[in-house]
């Protein structure tokens, strides 16, 4: 059995790929075994995948028809055979050490879950370590992590993401639930679904306090193509952790912040793709409005009224609950023109 297992889904990445697969076959942990998983790739991938598993046996590859990450993670889940399984996005790379300390980390505090740092690359140059933490979690308060995961005020280099490519997760206890990645294309964000199901069950999560990955971010400016699907993807992800954390048990610890998480998630990622896209003007506000009159705002506001929440997310509630489309336009050109490089 291999210590790690470690799962790269392939799309499209031809110019990337080399680079992620040379900082994983130099990884100083051995014994591993890596996952190439061509989601039906159209370009040079699939052969460049064939190519490395001829040179490496540690190397296996799955060869499926397109389904989305998700599905490519779940595909390489269901023959991985490691202690722990990692996953690595073929368009960023890790440090060579990355396994061997986390593992090492893994076995001296038989932990589920490992987890660390990473590297931010943006596209103007500058490099930013973030999610630098020298924390364990466990049964005791396992649910204060789940929270700081969805929404932290933590400085942003010291906040707890939920990106699965931070660590290494137990195997076992993966089977043992059946945790499996849903869709991106149905709910916003897969990561913090996966991570929403399984972290409230496990015994034990430890960081390790060092950045290992390096996530490229290869894109910065704020007029894009915006999927209108990506509302309604929105609050379903929404929906799914409160039905699944009510389910738990963990719900009324939890919800205060599954509220602010669908704040923060509605203005920096729904709102902002809305108005910076190049759709037509009619058709952001019917989608604005869309989100304005959505039915869980009247229960969120009175639930969060008064609560010590951040500004730009109680303003933000403000916009929402009034439904002022306008002022939401006005709002976020002066406050991205003064704030450019904001993610959310």
């Amino acid at each position: 059995m291999p210590k790690v297992s470690i799962i790269v889904p392939i799309y499209n990445v031809e110019k990337y790929l080399d680079h992620c697969m040379q900082s994983l076959l130099r990884q100083t942990l051995k014994d591993i075994e890596i996952i190439m998983v061509n989601d039906g790739s159209p370009d040079n991938c699939p052969r460049l995948c064939d190519e490395y598993a001829k040179k490496d046996p540690r190397v296996k590859v799955v060869h499926k028809k397109n389904g989305g990450l998700g599905d490519a993670r779940n595909a390489g889940l269901d023959v991985a055979t490691g202690e722990y399984v990692a996953f690595v996005d073929s368009d960023d790379y890790t440090s060579v050490e990355t396994y061997e300390s986390l593992y090492a980390m893994a076995k001296n505090r038989d932990a589920d879950v490992v987890l660390g740092g990473f590297y931010a690359h943006k596209a103007d140059g500058s490099v930013l370590s973030q999610s630098i933490l020298d924390e364990e979690f466990t049964r005791d308060n396992i649910t204060d992590l789940m929270g700081e995961m969805i929404y932290s005020t933590r400085p942003i280099e010291k906040k707890p993401w939920a990106s699965m490519w931070l660590g290494i997760y137990r195997r076992e206890l993966l089977e043992k639930y059946h945790c499996r990645f849903k869709s991106e294309r149905e709910y916003l964000s897969e990561d913090i679904l996966f991570n929403a199901t399984l972290i409230p069950l496990c015994q034990k999560v430890v960081y390790v306090p060092k950045a290992f990955y390096h996530y490229c971010y290869n894109g910065t400016s704020l007029t894009h193509n915006f999927n209108p699907k990506k509302v309604d993807a929105n609050f379903k992800l929404y929906e799914a952790m409160r039905e699944l954390w009510r389910e738990y048990g963990v719900l009324d610890k939890l919800k205060d912040k599954l509220m602010l998480f669908l704040i923060k998630n509605t203005r920096g990622t729904i709102l902002k793709g809305i108005i910076f896209s190049d759709l037509p003007f009619n058709e952001k506000r019917a989608l604005c409005k869309k989100v304005y009159s959505y039915g869980e705002w009247k229960n969120i506001r009175s639930t969060v009224s008064g609560k010590n929440i951040p500004a730009i997310d109680k303003f933000a509630l403000f916009v929402i609950s009034h439904k002022l489309f306008l002022v939401n336009i006005a709002i976020y050109n002066l406050y991205y023109h003064i704030y450019p490089n904001k993610l959310s």
